[in-house]
């Protein structure tokens, strides 16, 4: 009985490559993007000696494969897309002894423009994710069920409500400023696992 917490932080794994346009028009776009994840983050952390969760790793310690292809369409203040996702790992184990299973993403969404500087948007997300595959290679626990393989990995659905924002003028003319709050719908998970709460994303880019 009790209760304890711990936690991790650092640098994530690193993913780069090309942004490919397969076909473009006045009112769609589609792109493929054959992009590539260096295993920057960290796959060793431990407590009081052992193996945390592999949840709570900061990377997949394998070099993976990143391909996706997306379409977008527009008509007058209507935009719509969608996106197929995959991750295949590339190495049979990282260095701590495992591999993350592959990864299938499916997201569509559709957006309408309320005036040149605001938008907002909602789309769905499916995600199928493989078992863990191998185990860890030095100490590590079999008491809860994220010390386990099986328990990672299922499929998932989510729904999206976002807000995207552009500055239109002054000295910050292209900031743009987008966040989205992502809501689990329904889980199929492999094992046993905690329940998914919703996540709120929010990101800035700039254009000049």
């Amino acid at each position: 009985m009790g209760s304890h917490s711990h936690g991790v932080d650092g640098w994530g794994d690193t993913i780069f490559g090309p942004e490919l346009r397969l076909a473009h028009g006045p009112n769609y776009h589609l792109q493929f993007s054959p992009m590539f994840s260096a295993p920057t983050g960290r796959v060793d952390f431990k407590t009081a000696g052992v193996f945390t969760h592999y949840g709570m790793q900061l990377g997949s310690g394998t070099w993976d494969f990143w391909p996706s292809i997306t379409y977008t369409g527009r008509a007058d203040r209507l935009a719509w897309g969608t996106q197929v996702l995959g991750i295949v790992r590339m190495e049979e184990e990282n260095k701590s002894g495992y591999r993350l299973g592959d990864v299938l993403q499916v997201t569509g969404w559709v957006s309408y423009r309320f005036a040149n500087w605001i938008s907002a948007s909602v789309r769905g997300l499916y995600t199928e994710q493989g078992e863990i595959e191998g185990h860890y290679n030095g100490p590590h626990n079999h008491s809860s069920p994220p010390d386990l393989q099986f328990n990672y990995g299922g499929r998932f659905w989510d729904i999206g409500f976002g807000v995207n924002t552009v500055v239109p003028s002054g000295p910050l003319k292209g900031l743009r400023l987008s966040a989205e709050w992502l809501q689990p719908m329904e889980d199929d998970p492999n094992g046993y696992q905690l329940d998914r709460d919703g996540t709120l994303w929010s990101n800035a880019t700039i254009s000049f």
